[in-house]
């Protein structure tokens, strides 16, 4: 104890000779109390060090002059290895590990170390484990001192579900970009059709343009349309053994479209579905075509037999409401076809006819047809009252309930007064 401290002191005895007898012995004191201290705190250290290193899920491992001097639990287990077996193993057993298309990027780094590079690395790569699985394991590489000299201290990180969920997210990500691809091209497709003028050769050239950005693969993407005898193709148009196709049926009429891929690749089978739902849009819209063609081919033909007709027609609704009156009507009654669709059939009718023609309507509602020719009179705008033949029918909805009437009416004024003379 030196001035009430204690201290470790390292003591050596030389005895002193003459003539063969001890004459003197020389007592030297060191004082080790520090270095004692230093060994103590490094002995400490480094069961701390054991301690936390055999508790983490971080793998540890230390290489020196390509030997294993230190690994961890977590080591071993991330290779499915006690750690018996794994100092057994060699630096190029540890490397054969690696999976085939990462080996070159763990090479490349150890030769990195071997020209004097001491700086961090950090490297992502696969292993094959023991019992075959492969996993993904992150790598922090370090120089450091260890029992006089440079060795490398790795710290690993077993990151297998981190990258299977990556991969699951980026599935997710690519699946939902072609759906959002599919999705647009049928919404392109629904804007196309929905053009009352586009002719049936734009349709078919602009839906072959719509098919590409719609696919896995646009760049190797080519398509083709048969239809009424018409082929329709896309510039570059190449026939391969990668093909797909559908066919539908439009008013009897064939309607083949056939999809090539340029390379060797699959077709999903959302790309199934989705040629054929753009078959069933087109059969679709090309019939609704067809049939309002038709339709405006026999409009045209009321139209014109409603206008050119020398006895006046007229229709209005259950209520008597005007709906609509040719030429001929109007010109009998003196009426503007504007002021005219605001009357009521009753307004232009003398009173007396009106139980008559009610009870007509009862009757004609039983029979579900139309009336016999029978005459009446119609008041015209100048207030005048005129004689007429006129025959109605009823018109009944889908579900058969009565929704208008119509009637063909002639004015017989001059044939009454023939009549009379």
């Amino acid at each position: 104890i030196i001035n009430n401290k204690e201290i470790t002191t390292e003591t050596r005895k030389i005895p002193i000779f003459k003539e063969e007898k001890v004459v003197q012995i020389i007592t030297l004191i060191r004082d080790i109390t520090e270095s004692r201290e230093a060994e103590q705190k490094l002995k400490e250290s480094e069961e701390k060090f054991r301690l936390i290193a055999e508790q983490t899920l971080i793998g540890i491992s230390i290489i020196q002059n390509e030997n294993l001097k230190y690994l961890n639990r977590a080591f071993g287990e991330m290779h499915e290895y006690t750690i018996e077996e794994m100092y057994e193993r060699t630096m190029d057993d540890l490397i054969n590990n690696i999976h085939p298309d990462d080996v070159h990027l763990v090479r490349e780094k150890k030769i990195l170390r071997e020209t004097g590079d001491k700086s961090i690395h950090h490297l992502l790569f696969r292993i094959k484990t023991k019992s075959g699985k492969i996993k993904w394991l992150d790598n922090v590489s370090r120089v450091i001192q260890y029992d006089g000299g440079d060795a490398l201290l790795s710290t690993i990180t077993d990151i297998t579900e981190l990258k299977e969920i990556e991969k699951k997210l980026n599935d997710s990500k690519y699946e939902l970009n072609e759906r959002v691809k599919e999705l647009t091209c049928l919404y392109e497709l629904s804007k196309l059709v929905e053009n009352p003028v586009i002719s049936h050769e734009n349709i078919l050239n602009s839906t072959l343009n719509l098919i590409p950005p719609a696919f896995q693969f646009p760049d190797i993407t080519t398509a083709r349309i048969i239809h009424n005898g018409r082929e329709y193709k896309l510039a570059g148009y190449e026939e391969t053994e990668w093909k797909l196709s559908t066919l539908v049926e439009i008013n009897e009429k064939p309607l083949l479209m056939e999809i090539y891929y340029l390379e060797d690749k699959p077709f999903l089978k959302e790309e199934h579905e989705l040629i054929n739902e753009i078959g069933i849009r087109l059969k679709t819209t090309f019939e609704e075509k067809e049939v309002q063609k038709k339709l405006h081919l026999s409009e045209d033909k009321y139209r014109t037999l409603f206008e050119s007709s020398v006895d006046g027609i007229v229709s209005a609704d259950m209520e008597g409401n005007v709906i609509d009156a040719n030429k001929a009507f109007l010109d009998m009654l003196g009426y503007s076809k504007d002021e005219f669709l605001k009357l009521n059939i009753r307004l232009i009718t003398p009173s007396k006819w009106h139980e008559m023609e009610d009870n007509r309507l009862i009757t004609q509602l039983s029979a579900k047809g139309g009336s016999e020719v029978y005459e009446k009179e119609y008041i015209k705008k100048n207030g005048t009252v005129i004689p007429i033949n006129i025959r109605f029918w009823i018109v009944n909805d889908e579900q058969g309930d009565p929704i208008m009437t119509w009637a063909i009416v002639r004015d017989i004024t001059e044939s009454k007064k023939a009549k009379e003379e």
